[in-house]
């Protein structure tokens, strides 16, 4: 059931199939902050399984498109375990389309494993872009033979659509048969793992519609390297290989050797420079880019765009865990980066972490890679009444605006934003910090008092990804377990709302 925020004159109105319910009559478990009058659409979207968003971009008319995966029928009945999800919104939070895409089987390599991999085929999309025809690209996984013959394990997946209909213009399928001696996998995996809202398939769309992306593998793909690498490839509008390289270590700290056999990099984020040289920030262990301090390090690197050769690369962590997110360009031409961190003293400042995540954002010199300043935020307490009591913050995705600020989107089980304004488990929040500074301009949480399922006791919600519109409109897409905004559909219900910063944050 979808369900919109609209204005009409003064009122606010929830839509639902066509039925009108006055705002004031919801019940006292939605969390709806002021002030609406920014409000270009809140929408959310549900089947009795699981529906998820992983990424959002936006036209330059007002349309923004999702993609993620669901476990239900949405835009058609389900193929497999999990399909890929694409949906087009129009600028009041009204569907225009949906596109289902999944297989009811995978191949009898991948059949074998069902003990720990379904024995249905689980499809899904991570990544998505525009080209300069407004076509829509999307990176996916899948288990399957979705657009080939499966090479073993989970492949990659690019797809071209036509924003207007949704259809699918072009779609093909890459991975690898083998895998390294260090891995764990059944197969030689070329995309992020699936259940991990973390893995991701990062696109970028250059001024010529060559495509790059980046993923996990755990195969030799054109290098010998560690049990998880990243790789980045650039591929033309047809979807054949330019380049593609493969980048990790081989060896990992002593301390983190219980850990792994070997240092572990995923990719996380993946921009281009204002010359479209690929910007990667990533994640991991070992010495990959210096003296490995923790277990996972803050890793970005710049690329150039006609070889695929490393420019510059930089490593950052403490004793913990500090994992990367995101990435975007800024207006100055230097680079934003967002993740979480577990570590202490980060950028040299003496900063103590407040919980056992901390949301950490930092902007580097796109010459030199160099860190022109930094911030962490979080909380040093996590409620008696959430069931995540290690008092996370975590930064999902984070924009460099055309006002010049920066907005994030991520999750909190504490209470960031103000004492006691966490509403249950865990809640979805909104940041906007100063570009120059790093300063922390305004900070909302948002979420849910109730559940439906038994797989949480309490409401989880999370904000997963966020993009600039037309007019300066901000699209952010997420997930619930719980109550928020509508009643919950399934287990897991997608969310995504559009406004405008003009008038705060909503």
């Amino acid at each position: 059931m979808v369900y919109y925020l609209i204005l009409l004159t003064s009122a606010f109105l929830f839509m639902s199939c066509g039925e009108l319910f006055n705002v004031n009559t919801l019940p006292t478990n939605y969390k709806l902050a002021a002030p609406f009058s920014a409000q270009l659409g809140l929408s959310r979207a549900g089947t009795a399984g699981t529906e998820t968003i992983q990424s959002v971009v936006a036209d330059s008319t007002g349309n923004s498109y999702y993609a993620g995966a669901t476990t239900g029928s949405l835009g058609e009945t389900t193929g497999g375990s999990n399909d890929i999800l694409i949906k087009k919104v129009n600028s009041s939070g009204s569907i225009v389309w949906i596109k289902q895409i999944g297989l009811t089987t995978i191949t009898a390599f991948n059949t074998a494993n069902a003990t720990a991999y379904s024995a249905i085929a689980s499809d899904y999309a991570r990544g998505i872009a525009l080209d300069s025809q407004g076509n829509i690209i999307v990176g996916a996984c899948t288990y399957g033979s979705l657009a080939g013959t499966n090479a073993g394990g989970n492949d990659a997946v690019l797809l071209k659509l036509n924003s207007a209909t949704g259809d699918v213009m072009l779609m093909k399928q890459f991975g690898t048969e083998t895998e390294t001696a260090e891995t764990f996998s059944f197969a030689g995996d070329d995309c992020g793992e699936f259940g991990d809202f973390m893995d991701q398939i990062a696109l970028a769309v250059d001024s010529s519609d060559n495509i790059f992306m980046t993923t996990m593998t755990t195969s030799n793909i054109n290098e010998v390297a560690s049990a998880y690498d990243f790789y980045v490839a650039k591929l033309d509008s047809s979807f054949n290989f330019q380049w593609l390289k493969q980048y990790g270590s081989v060896s990992v700290a002593a301390h983190n050797a219980a850990y792994s056999a070997a240092g572990n990099q995923f990719s996380a984020d993946l921009v281009l420079d204002r010359d479209g040289h690929p910007f990667v920030a990533a994640y991991g262990g070992g010495g990959f880019a210096g003296v490995a301090q923790g277990l996972h390090e803050f890793i970005w690197t710049k690329l150039d765009k006609d070889t695929g050769v490393i420019q510059w690369i930089h490593q950052l962590g403490g004793v913990n865990w500090d994992v990367m997110t995101s990435a975007a360009l800024a207006s100055d031409g230097n680079f934003i980066l967002g993740g979480y961190s577990g570590s202490d003293n980060l950028f040299g400042d003496g900063e103590v972490r407040q919980g056992s995540w901390d949301l950490t954002v930092f902007k580097v010199n796109a010459s030199t890679g160099s860190i022109m300043w930094g911030k962490s935020l979080g909380t040093n307490a996590a409620l008696a009444y959430s069931k995540d009591f290690s008092k996370n913050d975590q930064l999902m995705d984070v924009i460099s605006h055309s006002n010049g600020n920066i907005y994030a989107v991520g999750f909190t089980t504490g209470d960031v934003s103000e004492p006691n304004s966490i509403l249950n488990g865990q809640d979805a929040w909104i940041a906007s910090f100063n570009s120059s500074t790093g300063s922390l301009l305004s900070f909302k949480q948002y979420g849910s008092l109730s559940f439906i399922g038994p797989a949480s006791p309490v409401g989880d919600d999370m904000a997963r990804t966020i993009t600039e519109g037309v007019a300066g409109n901000i699209y952010i897409g997420g997930s619930t377990t719980g109550d928020f905004l509508a009643p919950s559909g399934g287990s897991t219900d997608a969310w995504y709302l559009g406004f405008n910063p003009e008038f705060g944050l909503p």
